[in-house]
């Protein structure tokens, strides 16, 4: 919200309980009290103050002062430390929110048909080892981003999402190096913002691979264990600009920007 209000409420208390804490802070339009200080209509999320960051808006109230539409709007804004599930009252709290969960795979590799099979050995007598297998480990953290969408591009933003799935970032993505990241998938709800406008929340699901410690942390989706050299390598048809790999990339960080000259909001 970014309406132009005055802030009235003459104190500002905190109410507390084993429930936790809560508060009430009165506005109205800017243009009613034209020699105060104007400031911006707090949206559901905003915290209360810098040291009550915990104490949030909840919910925002828009009357008529008086119950008289020529008087001008009187916004009461109720913050409270058990915000809850807010889905179907606004815009949700102004920052990146994530889920995260860490698995492993594992892939096996036999030394039968490999060119040098000398690292299969018994550690008592240095014998080869004939019926060994190796295992590699590769670590899977899955994360979730959730963010909003305006129902107005819903379309285009669809079409974006079907374009983006099954492929591995391009550039930094989410604070992660380039090849390391798989976009999943993304599941959508609807909701209705203060306005009473329908709304959509987004559920970007994402696959983080980290292989061992001794390999470069970048392109890890485009590596795989090359037994014979002892090491991971990118497989490719062809080379140079006309090189094939694995999985295609684009820039995921499309995902969580703003589109279409609309305020979207990671919540």
């Amino acid at each position: 919200m970014s309406e132009s209000v005055v802030l009235v409420t003459l104190d500002n208390n905190v109410t507390v309980s084993k429930n936790g804490a809560t508060a009430t802070r009165v506005y109205l339009d800017a243009d009613m009290l034209p020699n105060a200080v104007a400031t911006t209509l707090p949206s559901i999320g905003d915290v209360y103050d810098e040291n009550i960051s915990a104490l949030l808006v909840v919910s925002i109230t828009t009357t008529y002062l008086a119950d008289n539409p020529n008087c001008g709007h009187k916004y009461t804004v109720q913050y409270s430390t058990n915000i809850g599930d807010q889905s179907n009252n606004s815009d949700g709290e102004r920052k990146q929110n994530r889920t995260f969960g860490v698995s492993a795979q594992y892939k096996t590799f036999t030394k039968s048909g490999l060119k040098d099979a000398s690292w299969f050995e018994w550690a008592s007598d240095n014998a080869e080892a004939n019926d060994l297998t190796l295992k590699k480990r590769e670590v899977l953290v899955t994360f979730n981003i959730h963010r909003k969408v305006y129902v107005l591009k819903i379309d285009q933003w669809i079409e974006l999402v079907a374009r983006c799935i099954g492929l591995i970032n391009s550039d930094w993505f989410a604070g992660e190096p380039t090849g390391t990241v798989l976009f999943n998938g993304c599941s959508m709800t609807q909701y209705l913002d203060h306005s009473g406008k329908i709304r959509w929340k987004a559920d970007l699901s994402f696959l983080r691979k980290k292989l061992d410690n001794t390999t470069p942390d970048t392109d890890t989706w485009l590596k795989e264990w090359r037994p014979e050299k002892m090491r991971y390598e990118k497989p490719s048809i062809g080379s140079g600009k006309d090189a094939a790999y694995l999985y295609k990339s684009c820039s995921l960080n499309r995902l969580t920007q703003n589109y279409y000259g609309e305020v979207e909001e990671i919540y």
